[in-house]
């Protein structure tokens, strides 16, 4: 799991093949991988820095609608039904309350996130705490 830093946050030198490398120079790093000094393999030298073991992980960047990893793979859209109405007998009051809590909070979802698509775990996962903040008030 390496990865080409645009700038180091330190100097260092690569025990491997000696060359150094200064603050804000650009570097490989895998945290993986331990070189022959028994650190993290790091050079400034890419052939250098595979020799030794070290890979480069493709960088994925976050989606403006996501709150995960850069490392995460792509989300999957979620669909999420809501019935307008349920008939069943023995449904209890609890689950009653439930879904007109989870029913409020899609309401609520939407309007405070207009541009967030409906279907995205990001969504899911703001509609699920207002879901349990009204719940937790009533």
């Amino acid at each position: 799991m390496g990865t080409k830093l645009e700038h180091a946050k330190k100097a260092g030198i690569c025990p491997t093949c000696g060359n150094s490398w200064n603050i804000n120079d650009t570097i490989f790093w895998d945290r993986n991988v331990k070189n022959t000094a028994g650190g993290n393999v790091t050079c400034s030298d890419e052939s250098c820095f595979k020799t030794q073991g070290g890979t480069i992980t493709p960088f994925i960047p976050r989606s403006p609608s996501s709150g995960f990893s850069k490392f995460q793979k792509e989300s999957l859209d979620l669909t999420f039904m809501i019935p307008t109405k349920v008939e069943n007998p023995k449904l209890d009051k609890a689950s009653d309350t439930v879904l007109q809590a989870i029913v409020r909070a899609d309401g609520l979802a939407s309007t405070l996130y207009p541009n967030l698509k409906k279907t995205s775990d990001t969504f899911g996962m703001i509609r699920s705490k207002l879901a349990d903040q009204i719940l937790g008030q009533s």
